[in-house]
């Protein structure tokens, strides 16, 4: 009888426990970050975001290190159906979906300040030369690191 109480609490409990480690960046946020600031700066700001992955990568003679976060955009509102029992036939359930999208910050590892940040494809397009040379490679290292973990 014990076991039949405490098994669905157990479950539950690790459950929440799992959903809670998992923080997506918020906007404002980001908004917070400049260039030239420490990590130490940047992690305060970010508070309890996750860092999905950090890995260092070298380009144009330099060495920096990224960090990849999820950047929460918006949510969208989506139709489940919800089908609580044959006789009463199915009714439209809606839930509100998070919109993620790729975020990185990127340091120069010398001076541990950050040098550039914003969504991954943002920085391949911007217009400053010194940014959108260094994504290929940290694209590349990207794409290497997520496929050791």
């Amino acid at each position: 009888m014990r076991i039949k109480i405490w098994f669905p609490i157990l479950l539950l409990s690790l459950l929440v426990g799992g959903c809670a480690s998992y923080i997506p960046l918020q906007r404002q946020q980001t908004a917070q970050i400049t260039r030239g600031a420490s990590q130490a700066q940047v992690d305060q700001a970010l508070g309890n975001a996750t860092v999905l992955l950090s890995h260092q990568f070298s380009a144009n003679g330099q060495q920096y290190l990224a960090k990849h976060y999820d950047l929460q955009t918006g949510t969208r509102r989506e139709m489940i159906p919800r089908c609580p029992s044959r006789r009463r036939g199915c009714m439209p359930a809606f839930i509100d979906m998070p919109i993620i999208d790729s975020y990185v910050v990127v340091f120069e590892a010398n001076t541990n300040q950050v040098f550039a940040w914003g969504m991954v494809e943002e920085l391949s397009r911007s217009p400053d030369d010194s940014v959108s040379s260094i994504m290929p490679a940290l694209k590349d290292s990207y794409a290497l690191a997520r496929s050791k973990q």
